[in-house]
């Protein structure tokens, strides 16, 4: 399985930690704070993260409650959201992994033994039907 990447809320994070530190978040900051992720994976989320708080909003008039309780849930949705894309990116790495066997298994360079070995029978409302693991 792929390792997990970065994600646009552990940059935000980073980021913060690093302004709290009043230095300006960079992506060579932000990558030595996470400890991990590649310029190419940090750059566009770090610009994301400075478009998002460019200008922030005015919440003069609001209770804090009520701001510490927006904050909070865009905070919670982003990390679902997040996590939602994670899951996608594993499923496309594991589907393109049985594309590159079906590939092979079509071109004759993999046995049709091992690609057997791939499958399993699914009970499912209508019957049963062959997946790959």
């Amino acid at each position: 399985m792929a390792r997990a990447g970065v994600t646009y809320h552990d940059i935000a994070k980073a980021a913060e930690a690093i302004k709290t530190q009043g230095q300006e978040p960079t992506v060579d900051r932000v990558r030595e704070h996470l400890g991990t992720g590649s310029k190419s994976t940090i750059a566009p989320l770090l610009k994301r993260w400075r478009s998002d708080n460019g200008e922030a909003a005015d919440v003069s008039g609001l209770p804090n409650d009520l701001v510490e309780v927006v904050k909070s849930l865009h905070e919670r949705v982003q990390q679902m959201a997040d996590h939602r894309i994670e899951q996608a990116r594993q499923e496309f790495e594991t589907l393109k992994g049985y594309w590159k066997v079906l590939t092979a298994f079509s071109r004759g360079t993999v046995s049709p033994d091992i690609l057997l070995s791939l499958l399993f029978l699914h009970k499912t409302q209508n019957g049963y039907s062959l997946v790959l693991i």
